[in-house]
């Protein structure tokens, strides 16, 4: 109640029931204080979803932000742990958008701090993607198809629909 005004509390931890969290409880003191919080669903009862490692079937629009790594098996620095390609961090960054959804991409820092180099190169390829192509994302909204289409993936903006082809045709 000291902190002036917080704008978005993220629990972290997947692993425990609503009654271990109190998780209503929780939610309903967080919104008497700080009533424009946003907070996420980790203590099972929040105003948007954090799914980790998996990008849910929703509808366009459900507040969701989806949380993945760099790397394969760990969340922190773990030596040697295999990186996710590029590829697969872009097709997972255009599905959530095609959502209208939030990508959290986490990388891992080495004990001081800095970034190990490959994590880099991945957030650097991810950037100069966008910097070419970053019309289709920011500012836009998700939409998807009628009839599921696997391979792509679409935004709009305004009356300018962008297609996302996730694999050469």
């Amino acid at each position: 109640t000291n902190y002036g005004r917080i704008d978005g509390i993220w629990w972290d931890g997947t692993h425990r029931s609503e009654a271990d969290w109190q998780g209503q409880r929780l939610y309903e003191m967080i919104k008497a204080h700080q009533p424009h919080a946003v907070v996420n669903d980790r203590a099972r009862y929040g105003d948007f979803f954090t799914p980790e490692r998996q990008i849910p079937a929703l509808p366009v629009g459900v507040p969701c932000e989806c949380c993945d790594s760099t790397t394969v098996k760990a969340w922190g620095y773990q030596p040697g742990s295999p990186l996710r390609s590029v590829p697969r961090l872009l097709h997972d960054f255009l599905s959530v958008a095609s959502l209208g959804a939030n990508y959290l991409l986490n990388v891992g820092p080495l004990p001081d701090g800095t970034i190990a180099t490959g994590q880099q190169d991945r957030l650097r390829a991810l950037g100069k993607w966008l910097e070419t192509n970053g019309e289709a994302v920011y500012g836009s909204e998700g939409c998807v198809f009628a009839e599921p289409l696997p391979d792509v993936k679409a935004t709009r903006r305004g009356n300018s629909l962008y297609l996302h082809l996730l694999q050469w045709p």
